[in-house]
């Protein structure tokens, strides 16, 4: 709707915090709530219930690859990593 406010809900992120941030939301009907630092993830259902689960199972993954690769990891290791992982993972179920 034309001239309405719209509500963004942030950290407390200290670059959230500043005057320029604070300035710029006011001039764009920009009302800001700001929630616990660190507690977004509590608050956001997908990262609780969907990509935590993905992140745990690709952490294990990972920690297997580098044991087994002393150094670092490229883009196709990452990326066979990280198949392995998602379709077991990421299901309707979860979502």
């Amino acid at each position: 709707m034309v001239g309405s406010y719209v509500l963004l809900i942030i950290d407390g992120h200290e670059s959230h915090r500043s005057l320029t941030f604070q300035a710029l939301c006011e001039e764009n009907k920009v009302i800001t709530l700001c929630v616990s630092l660190h507690s977004s993830h509590i608050l956001q259902p997908l990262n609780v219930g969907c990509f935590a689960l993905l992140e745990r199972a690709y952490s294990k993954e990972i920690r297997v690859l580098a044991t087994v690769h002393i150094g670092r990891i490229d883009k196709k290791a990452f990326i066979a990593s990280f198949a392995k992982v998602f379709e077991p993972e990421f299901l309707k179920t979860n979502i």
